[in-house]
């Protein structure tokens, strides 16, 4: 039941990302210290125009103005799932104002069998709201490497330092990607990643060519792609937060088709990444996700010795 400090403010979800009053939310995003592309316009549309891919905003309101924003997607598949990263923003961090975000959300959610809230660059807020809501909380890790450190290169480990010379010796190179032909090479290379190593489910093709197609072409993020004797051999996919964060978002390389070669794409293509996102002035650099404390990780082993600080993030998860 609501308290009246929640009644005192009023919700509303949007489904639709036509009909959300973009200038208010604007105007939120641009004064709000932890405004990021999974909490923005940019991903509504973006998950608007990609098949299986539901939008959801959940706004806040106090009179005329926003105090809280909740942006994150709907999937259908086995059951409906609700995902949410880096969010809600809230003003002035308030409880009545998470409060009202997750009433609309468990209106909304009636018939999902679980919603999963994730963060990765910033301290979850308002962890007494989310508890008496029936959230089980997960520890993970994240990794951040502040991309205004003029010696972030040379905190790369002797081996990746090594990797990246004999690679770029060998003749392999780093492009954003230029062709949906170029993007499908790279979707393959994923879809094997995924099926036999990383054993969880990836968005169709669909998703990838409309980020080539939106969000790269309106400067909102970059696919980078490498190429070795005239083949693509891995590719990156990183959102932009404004000019603050690069993220990685996915990733993968034939590292192992070709190391007797000393060529090395995944250690290529996130040198690229990072060096992107200095070159573009960007601020931190987002590995997206390092594992789960005192789990051994191999992934976080590899993104470790590209130097960045090891920060313990967390996750809400609610089975309904």
């Amino acid at each position: 039941m609501e308290s009246t400090l929640t009644l005192s403010l009023r919700s509303k979800t949007y489904t639709n990302p036509q009909s959300i009053p973009c200038k208010e939310i604007s105007e939120f995003l641009n004064n709000h210290p932890e405004k990021n592309f999974f909490q923005s316009i940019e991903i509504l549309d973006f998950f608007e125009h990609v098949q299986d891919h539901l939008p959801v905003c959940i706004l806040v309101w106090e009179q005329t103005k926003i105090v809280g924003l909740l942006v994150g997607l709907k999937i259908e598949n086995n059951g409906v799932r609700y995902y949410f990263d880096n969010g809600p923003l809230i003003i002035r961090n308030r409880s009545n104002v998470c409060q009202k975000i997750l009433f609309a959300l468990e209106k909304l959610s009636g018939d999902s069998v679980s919603i999963q809230f994730r963060w990765q660059l910033y301290p979850v807020k308002r962890e007494d709201v989310f508890e008496s809501f029936a959230y089980t909380k997960q520890e993970r890790y994240n990794i951040l490497i502040d991309l205004q450190n003029d010696d972030i290169f040379n905190e790369f480990c002797a081996s990746k330092r090594r990797q990246l010379r004999q690679s770029y010796e060998n003749g392999l190179r780093i492009s954003p990607v230029g062709s949906l032909d170029e993007l499908l090479v790279f979707y393959s290379i994923l879809e094997d990643l995924y099926l036999k190593k990383v054993q969880k489910p990836l968005p169709s093709f669909n998703f990838f060519s409309t980020f080539y197609q939106l969000m790269q072409k309106q400067n909102q993020g970059i696919i980078l792609v490498a190429h070795y004797r005239g083949r693509i051999v891995g590719g990156i996919v990183c959102p932009f937060s404004d000019n603050e964060t690069i993220h990685e978002w996915y990733i993968a390389g034939q590292d192992k088709d070709y190391y007797r070669e000393n060529v090395y794409p995944s250690v290529y293509l996130t040198y690229a990444a990072i060096k992107y996102g200095k070159d573009s002035g960007f601020t931190q650099f987002d590995f997206m996700g390092a594992g789960i404390p005192a789990v051994p990780y191999g992934v976080r082993d590899f993104k470790l010795r590209f130097g960045g600080e090891l920060k313990k993030t967390f996750r809400y998860l609610k089975q309904t």
